[in-house]
């Protein structure tokens, strides 16, 4: 069996940001740890042709796999999106760690943000994820909850995306930590990222939006919950 240990915990976040593109690039200031995880967030906008601002594939340049936790579509003419995808136990040679994000589509608003997690299982590290989406007209303050998650264990990681369509700086609830924000719309799309280690079995996670424009038109926030080592399904 596989013995439980120290509680997944933050390590290190990065932010890359474009106004009109087809590919970002987000770089850790630091070099990861093997073994660890690498969670990605991306928020993208495309007016007129939304279906090319979608991901084509996410990659780093140390040959991990990623894959896709979660998406949302989001805003007035569902032009907006927002994802989250993730990269297990990860392997680590030398030099930088880049994390590369590619569209379908050039001339793009998006936003990547990458966060470095330990203590994760190496397995089988997604347990569930949950969303809420906030439509047009809203007033500010606005509160984005997202349903109540029920976990099987103490001790695991809760990542938090949380994009809008507008100006408006987002702070998630006690006890999530901010970690990355980009809050002005006028030349990227807005993206936060924020997380938590709890025991607590059942919780969900509540984002306050206050704007600084009178358009208000979407809002979305996704909810990742990540296994502790120790707990993967089918080793206990």
């Amino acid at each position: 069996p596989r013995l439980a240990r120290s509680a997944s915990a933050y390590v290190q976040s990065a932010v890359a940001k474009s106004g009109s593109t087809g590919s970002l690039t987000a770089t850790f200031t630091s070099p990861p740890s093997p073994g660890n995880l690498v969670a990605v967030a991306v928020s993208t906008w495309r007016s007129g042709s939304p279906y090319l601002a979608q991901i084509a594939s996410v990659t780093d340049n140390q040959g991990n796999t990623y894959e896709q936790a979660a998406m949302q579509v989001y805003s007035w003419g569902e032009n907006a999106y927002l994802y989250v995808y993730y990269a297990k136990n990860i392997v680590y040679s030398s030099g930088s760690f880049s994390v590369t994000v590619n569209l379908l589509g050039t001339g793009n608003e998006a936003t990547v943000m990458i966060e470095e997690i330990s203590g994760v299982d190496t397995l089988v590290p997604l347990d569930q994820w949950t969303a809420a989406n906030v439509s047009a007209n809203m007033s500010s303050p606005t509160t984005i909850t997202t349903p109540d998650v029920t976990t099987s264990y103490g001790g695991e990681f809760f990542f938090l995306a949380e994009s809008q369509s507008q100006t408006a700086s987002s702070t998630p609830q006690s006890p999530f930590q901010k970690r990355q924000a980009v809050d002005n719309a006028a030349t990227n799309i807005p993206l936060m990222i924020a997380d938590m280690t709890s025991d607590a079995t059942t919780t969900n996670a509540r984002v306050v939006l206050t704007f600084s424009t009178s358009a208000r038109n979407g809002a979305s926030s996704i909810l990742v919950v990540f296994r502790k080592v120790g707990v993967t399904v089918g080793y206990l």
